[in-house]
């Protein structure tokens, strides 16, 4: 027996050997850790090399996960500065469950919020003038025409009353240009739409306000009937060329109000237990051509159920954002 190295070469290997032609170039075989179990040497040396390349692959996607993972955080992270910094014309309103400030001056609980029946909240109300007269001072220093912007962010846990009551008070105070954000999600930034009388067919359109006609002890008879005719003539005006879209989200069933007809009173409820049948709808309504030409055909009016936390109408909000609608919120029985 022949030995070479820590190989054994029994007689018909040397036959084989000394029959086989010299290889010009050097052949490379893959060969397996467990069948190379005689030659200790060699078998330790491929198996270490093998752990290590495959070690190295594991590394290099944990090290690829880790970094995404970090430039993803640092997106969020600055999203979620660049949101809550106020600028010269801003206002930054930050609500959380336990309280809410104003530029980062808190100024009220939570709590007092859910608790009152009021919907303008007094605290938020005189710090919003407060800080108002303050931007608007500063913006005439600087010769500055640029209008008062406001920001705010809700925590996710909070009930869309405690939410409606925050915008209403902002749009009593005069303030229209309002993006919010919910939760941890600063990237979706959505845009407050506040519903102005004109907004809608159940008041008349142009600033005019239909006024109740009892008890008008200055108009004559013929001033009434004009007036009527008028306003009657307006509302049609109006039922003509807008849809009047609405959605009530409740517990366990959507409503959507349509004014399909075009006629005054003319709005038909649809009535839906199911998410697909919603959307089917609302798809439906999109796509109708005869709708492309109406004045509101991108405004709808959204209302939640009472108590409904925020993070369960957030994805209707967004969907909704996707479609293109401007959003104008409603509380039940106001």
């Amino acid at each position: 027996m022949t030995v070479l190295g820590s190989l054994s070469c029994r007689p018909p290997c040397r036959r084989r050997l000394a029959q086989s032609p010299p290889a010009r170039f050097p052949v490379f075989r893959a060969v397996s850790c467990a069948r190379v179990s005689h030659a200790p040497l060699p078998r330790a040396f491929f198996c270490l090399s093998l752990r290590h390349f495959v070690y190295s692959i594991q590394m290099t996607r944990l090290s690829a996960y880790i970094l995404l993972l970090s430039l993803f955080l640092l997106a969020a992270c600055n999203g979620e500065k660049e949101f809550m910094t106020p600028k010269p014309n801003e206002i930054v309103v930050d609500v959380n469950v336990n309280e809410y400030s104003l530029n980062g001056i808190v100024i009220g609980k939570t709590s007092e919020v859910s608790n009152n029946a009021d919907l303008i909240i007094k605290p938020f109300d005189s710090g919003l003038k407060k800080v108002r007269q303050s931007l608007n001072d500063g913006l005439k220093n600087n010769q500055s025409n640029e209008e008062i912007k406001v920001k705010i962010h809700l925590d996710d846990n909070l009930t869309y009353d405690e939410f409606y009551k925050f915008i209403t008070t902002l749009g009593f105070n005069g303030f229209t240009s309002i993006r919010y954000v919910i939760g941890s999600n600063f990237k979706d930034v959505y845009t407050l739409f506040l519903l102005e009388r004109r907004d809608s067919c159940r008041w008349v359109k142009n600033g005019e306000i239909l006024r109740p006609l009892k008890g008008n002890l200055n108009l004559t008879d013929d001033e009434i009937r004009e007036q009527r005719i008028k306003e009657q003539a307006i509302l049609e005006e109006c039922a003509r060329n807008n849809l009047d879209l609405s959605l009530s989200v409740q517990t366990e069933f959507y409503n959507v109000g349509l004014n399909e007809s075009g006629f005054v009173g003319g709005t038909k409820i649809y009535t839906f237990n199911r998410d697909d049948d919603l959307w089917n709808l609302i798809d439906d309504i999109r796509s109708r051509t005869e709708f492309r030409d109406k004045d509101d055909r991108n405004k709808i009016v959204l209302v939640f159920e009472k108590g409904l936390m925020m993070k369960k109408a957030t994805p209707i909000i967004k969907k909704l954002t996707e479609y293109g609608y401007a959003i104008a919120f409603a509380i039940s029985g106001v």
